[in-house]
Protein backbone atom coordinates (compact mmCIF):
# COMPACT_ATOMS: atom_id res chain seq x y z
CA UNK A 1 0.00 0.00 0.00
CA UNK A 2 1.80 3.61 -1.25
CA UNK A 3 1.29 6.32 1.15
CA UNK A 4 -1.42 7.98 -1.11
CA UNK A 5 -3.79 4.81 -0.45
CA UNK A 6 -2.59 4.89 3.23
CA UNK A 7 -2.97 8.54 3.64
CA UNK A 8 -7.08 7.85 1.77
CA UNK A 9 -7.62 4.92 4.08
CA UNK A 10 -6.98 7.51 7.66
CA UNK A 11 -9.29 9.97 6.28
CA UNK A 12 -12.19 7.30 5.62
CA UNK A 13 -11.76 6.10 9.04
CA UNK A 14 -11.92 9.78 10.37
CA UNK A 15 -15.24 10.52 8.31
CA UNK A 16 -17.12 7.29 9.57
CA UNK A 17 -15.80 8.03 12.93
CA UNK A 18 -17.19 11.54 13.44
CA UNK A 19 -20.37 10.15 11.66
CA UNK A 20 -21.06 8.03 14.43
CA UNK A 21 -20.11 10.35 16.88
CA UNK A 22 -22.88 12.96 15.04
CA UNK A 23 -25.24 10.29 14.60
CA UNK A 24 -25.18 9.49 18.36
CA UNK A 25 -25.93 12.95 19.09
CA UNK A 26 -28.43 12.93 17.27
CA UNK A 27 -30.15 10.05 18.71
CA UNK A 28 -30.24 11.34 22.18
CA UNK A 29 -33.85 12.55 22.98
CA UNK A 30 -34.33 14.83 26.13
CA UNK A 31 -38.24 14.74 27.63
CA UNK A 32 -40.05 17.11 29.82
CA UNK A 33 -43.35 16.05 31.47
CA UNK A 34 -45.64 18.43 29.85
CA UNK A 35 -49.16 17.01 31.83
CA UNK A 36 -50.46 14.30 34.07
CA UNK A 37 -54.41 13.69 34.18
CA UNK A 38 -55.70 11.75 37.00
CA UNK A 39 -58.77 9.57 37.10
CA UNK A 40 -60.25 8.47 40.57
CA UNK A 41 -62.30 5.71 41.04
CA UNK A 42 -64.59 4.57 43.84
CA UNK A 43 -67.65 2.44 44.25
CA UNK A 44 -69.89 5.44 44.11
CA UNK A 45 -68.40 7.65 41.27
CA UNK A 46 -65.47 8.91 38.74
CA UNK A 47 -63.74 12.12 38.74
CA UNK A 48 -60.61 13.07 36.64
CA UNK A 49 -58.45 16.24 36.84
CA UNK A 50 -55.50 17.46 34.39
CA UNK A 51 -52.30 19.21 35.72
CA UNK A 52 -49.84 21.14 33.48
CA UNK A 53 -46.07 22.06 33.89
CA UNK A 54 -44.57 24.85 32.44
CA UNK A 55 -40.63 24.70 32.10
CA UNK A 56 -37.94 27.53 31.96
CA UNK A 57 -35.01 27.29 29.26
CA UNK A 58 -32.66 25.11 31.85
CA UNK A 59 -35.59 22.18 32.00
CA UNK A 60 -36.53 23.49 35.63
CA UNK A 61 -40.48 23.79 36.31
CA UNK A 62 -41.72 26.95 36.92
CA UNK A 63 -45.42 26.58 37.53
CA UNK A 64 -47.95 23.40 37.77
CA UNK A 65 -51.63 24.22 37.12
CA UNK A 66 -54.79 22.22 36.99
CA UNK A 67 -57.82 22.13 34.98
CA UNK A 68 -59.61 23.52 38.40
CA UNK A 69 -57.41 26.49 38.71
CA UNK A 70 -55.18 25.62 41.11
CA UNK A 71 -51.17 26.80 40.84
CA UNK A 72 -48.11 26.40 42.40
CA UNK A 73 -44.75 28.39 41.18
CA UNK A 74 -41.27 28.22 41.37
CA UNK A 75 -38.58 30.23 41.69
CA UNK A 76 -34.82 29.04 41.69
CA UNK A 77 -31.71 30.99 42.64
CA UNK A 78 -28.18 29.62 43.65
CA UNK A 79 -29.01 28.91 47.08
CA UNK A 80 -33.00 28.46 47.46
CA UNK A 81 -35.98 27.42 45.68
CA UNK A 82 -39.26 29.00 46.57
CA UNK A 83 -42.82 27.07 45.92
CA UNK A 84 -46.10 29.36 46.20
CA UNK A 85 -49.49 29.30 45.71
CA UNK A 86 -51.48 32.06 45.25
CA UNK A 87 -54.92 32.91 46.90
CA UNK A 88 -57.23 30.19 46.52
CA UNK A 89 -61.34 30.49 46.78
CA UNK A 90 -63.23 32.40 49.15
CA UNK A 91 -61.41 31.74 52.46
CA UNK A 92 -58.17 32.89 50.93
CA UNK A 93 -56.07 29.62 51.39
CA UNK A 94 -52.20 29.99 50.67
CA UNK A 95 -48.90 27.82 50.54
CA UNK A 96 -45.23 29.25 50.59
CA UNK A 97 -42.13 26.94 50.76
CA UNK A 98 -38.62 28.20 50.77
CA UNK A 99 -35.93 25.73 50.74
CA UNK A 100 -32.74 26.70 51.08
CA UNK A 101 -29.79 24.77 48.99
CA UNK A 102 -26.33 23.09 49.93
CA UNK A 103 -23.33 23.66 47.77
CA UNK A 104 -24.33 20.78 45.68
CA UNK A 105 -27.49 21.43 45.23
CA UNK A 106 -29.42 19.39 47.81
CA UNK A 107 -32.44 20.96 49.94
CA UNK A 108 -30.98 21.03 52.96
CA UNK A 109 -33.86 23.11 55.16
CA UNK A 110 -37.47 24.65 54.59
CA UNK A 111 -39.75 27.04 55.75
CA UNK A 112 -43.27 26.30 54.73
CA UNK A 113 -45.88 28.61 55.81
CA UNK A 114 -50.02 27.70 55.16
CA UNK A 115 -53.23 29.74 55.78
CA UNK A 116 -56.34 28.27 56.07
CA UNK A 117 -59.46 29.86 56.55
CA UNK A 118 -57.61 32.59 58.04
CA UNK A 119 -55.83 30.52 60.36
CA UNK A 120 -51.85 30.63 59.99
CA UNK A 121 -49.52 27.64 60.35
CA UNK A 122 -45.41 27.23 60.13
CA UNK A 123 -43.38 24.42 59.67
CA UNK A 124 -39.43 23.80 60.03
CA UNK A 125 -37.68 21.25 58.24
CA UNK A 126 -34.34 20.02 58.04
CA UNK A 127 -32.93 17.33 55.69
CA UNK A 128 -30.21 15.23 56.36
CA UNK A 129 -28.61 13.02 53.69
CA UNK A 130 -25.77 9.96 54.29
CA UNK A 131 -22.46 9.64 52.77
CA UNK A 132 -24.21 8.23 49.22
CA UNK A 133 -25.87 11.02 48.87
CA UNK A 134 -29.36 9.74 49.63
CA UNK A 135 -31.71 11.38 51.94
CA UNK A 136 -31.69 9.65 55.16
CA UNK A 137 -33.87 11.86 57.68
CA UNK A 138 -36.31 14.81 57.99
CA UNK A 139 -36.57 16.42 61.14
CA UNK A 140 -40.39 18.65 60.73
CA UNK A 141 -41.48 20.74 63.56
CA UNK A 142 -45.30 21.94 63.63
CA UNK A 143 -46.90 24.17 66.47
CA UNK A 144 -44.18 22.77 68.45
CA UNK A 145 -44.85 18.94 67.90
CA UNK A 146 -41.59 17.35 66.10
CA UNK A 147 -42.19 14.91 63.29
CA UNK A 148 -38.87 12.78 62.41
CA UNK A 149 -38.68 10.57 59.18
CA UNK A 150 -35.94 7.62 58.97
CA UNK A 151 -35.07 6.38 55.47
CA UNK A 152 -33.18 3.10 54.54
CA UNK A 153 -31.96 2.06 51.40
CA UNK A 154 -30.99 -1.15 49.21
CA UNK A 155 -29.23 -1.72 46.20
CA UNK A 156 -30.10 1.76 45.06
CA UNK A 157 -33.91 2.10 46.09
CA UNK A 158 -35.65 3.65 49.22
CA UNK A 159 -37.21 0.67 51.01
CA UNK A 160 -38.33 1.61 54.23
CA UNK A 161 -39.53 5.23 55.52
CA UNK A 162 -40.07 5.33 59.45
CA UNK A 163 -42.13 8.09 61.12
CA UNK A 164 -41.87 9.06 64.63
CA UNK A 165 -41.86 11.70 67.19
CA UNK A 166 -45.40 12.67 66.79
CA UNK A 167 -47.73 12.46 70.35
CA UNK A 168 -50.27 11.02 68.55
CA UNK A 169 -49.83 7.42 67.92
CA UNK A 170 -52.09 6.86 64.65
CA UNK A 171 -49.83 9.15 62.83
CA UNK A 172 -46.86 6.93 63.51
CA UNK A 173 -45.78 4.38 60.81
CA UNK A 174 -43.43 2.62 59.15
CA UNK A 175 -43.50 2.03 55.11
CA UNK A 176 -42.13 -0.92 53.37
CA UNK A 177 -41.43 -0.12 49.37
CA UNK A 178 -40.76 -2.90 46.78
CA UNK A 179 -39.68 -2.59 43.48
CA UNK A 180 -40.44 -3.61 39.83
CA UNK A 181 -37.35 -5.01 37.29
CA UNK A 182 -37.95 -1.86 35.06
CA UNK A 183 -35.58 1.14 35.89
CA UNK A 184 -37.60 4.70 36.71
CA UNK A 185 -36.67 7.17 33.64
CA UNK A 186 -34.60 10.37 34.96
CA UNK A 187 -37.58 12.50 33.63
CA UNK A 188 -40.68 10.53 35.19
CA UNK A 189 -41.88 12.05 38.44
CA UNK A 190 -45.07 11.06 40.61
CA UNK A 191 -46.77 11.92 44.10
CA UNK A 192 -46.78 8.01 45.41
CA UNK A 193 -46.83 9.71 49.01
CA UNK A 194 -46.00 13.07 50.99
CA UNK A 195 -42.94 11.52 52.53
CA UNK A 196 -41.67 9.55 49.49
CA UNK A 197 -39.43 12.94 48.10
CA UNK A 198 -37.12 11.39 45.43
CA UNK A 199 -39.84 10.50 43.12
CA UNK A 200 -42.02 13.86 43.09
CA UNK A 201 -41.84 17.08 41.43
CA UNK A 202 -38.73 18.57 42.90
CA UNK A 203 -36.74 15.15 43.07
CA UNK A 204 -33.53 16.40 41.29
CA UNK A 205 -33.01 18.54 45.03
CA UNK A 206 -33.35 15.85 47.27
CA UNK A 207 -30.56 13.53 47.10
CA UNK A 208 -30.45 10.54 44.49
CA UNK A 209 -33.27 9.28 43.19
CA UNK A 210 -33.96 5.34 43.20
CA UNK A 211 -33.61 3.44 40.41
CA UNK A 212 -35.84 1.50 39.77
CA UNK A 213 -40.11 1.98 39.57
CA UNK A 214 -42.04 1.56 43.10
CA UNK A 215 -44.18 -2.23 42.44
CA UNK A 216 -45.93 -2.24 46.01
CA UNK A 217 -45.98 0.31 49.29
CA UNK A 218 -46.63 -1.82 52.55
CA UNK A 219 -47.60 0.53 55.12
CA UNK A 220 -47.30 -0.75 58.57
CA UNK A 221 -48.62 0.47 62.15
CA UNK A 222 -51.39 2.07 64.11
CA UNK A 223 -53.51 3.85 60.71
CA UNK A 224 -55.14 6.62 61.11
CA UNK A 225 -58.63 6.60 59.50
CA UNK A 226 -58.38 2.16 58.98
CA UNK A 227 -57.97 1.73 62.53
CA UNK A 228 -55.57 0.30 65.10
CA UNK A 229 -56.66 -3.30 64.56
CA UNK A 230 -55.46 -3.39 60.92
CA UNK A 231 -52.35 -4.98 60.58
CA UNK A 232 -51.21 -3.15 57.10
CA UNK A 233 -52.11 -1.63 54.49
CA UNK A 234 -51.25 -2.22 50.40
CA UNK A 235 -50.76 -0.19 47.57
CA UNK A 236 -49.74 -1.24 44.06
CA UNK A 237 -48.47 -0.32 41.11
CA UNK A 238 -48.87 -0.99 37.53
CA UNK A 239 -47.03 0.88 34.62
CA UNK A 240 -46.85 1.08 31.07
CA UNK A 241 -44.53 3.08 28.96
CA UNK A 242 -44.46 4.56 25.46
CA UNK A 243 -41.77 3.86 22.68
CA UNK A 244 -39.50 6.53 24.00
CA UNK A 245 -39.27 4.94 27.35
CA UNK A 246 -41.46 7.39 29.67
CA UNK A 247 -43.22 6.04 31.76
CA UNK A 248 -47.29 6.79 29.73
CA UNK A 249 -49.70 5.28 32.08
CA UNK A 250 -49.41 4.72 36.18
CA UNK A 251 -52.61 2.36 37.75
CA UNK A 252 -52.84 2.42 41.75
CA UNK A 253 -54.58 -0.55 42.68
CA UNK A 254 -56.23 -0.47 46.23
CA UNK A 255 -54.21 -4.17 47.14
CA UNK A 256 -52.15 -5.91 45.12
CA UNK A 257 -53.78 -6.70 42.06
CA UNK A 258 -57.27 -5.59 43.38
CA UNK A 259 -59.18 -2.43 42.11
CA UNK A 260 -57.86 0.69 40.35
CA UNK A 261 -57.50 3.59 43.31
CA UNK A 262 -56.22 5.94 40.08
CA UNK A 263 -55.47 6.17 36.88
CA UNK A 264 -52.71 8.07 35.43
CA UNK A 265 -52.05 9.19 31.80
CA UNK A 266 -48.76 11.05 31.14
CA UNK A 267 -47.89 13.04 28.52
CA UNK A 268 -44.19 14.03 27.50
CA UNK A 269 -43.13 16.57 24.95
CA UNK A 270 -39.10 14.80 23.18
CA UNK A 271 -36.60 16.82 21.53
Amino acid sequence: MNKVQLMLSVITLLIVASCKKESSKEEKVTCQMTSVTVELISSEYTSSSTKNYTYDDKGRITKMKDDLGNEMSYSYSSNQIIEESPLIGFNSNYYKGVYKLDASGKIISALKTRSLDGETENSIVKYLYDSDGYLSEIQETSKDVPVFYYYSYTNGNLTSIKRTGSADTRTRFTKILYYAKDLAPSDFFANYKREILNTGLLKAYFGKASKNLISVIEEIGSLANYGPSLPSLWVSYDYKKNAEGNVSQMIENGEIGGIPLTINEFNFNCK
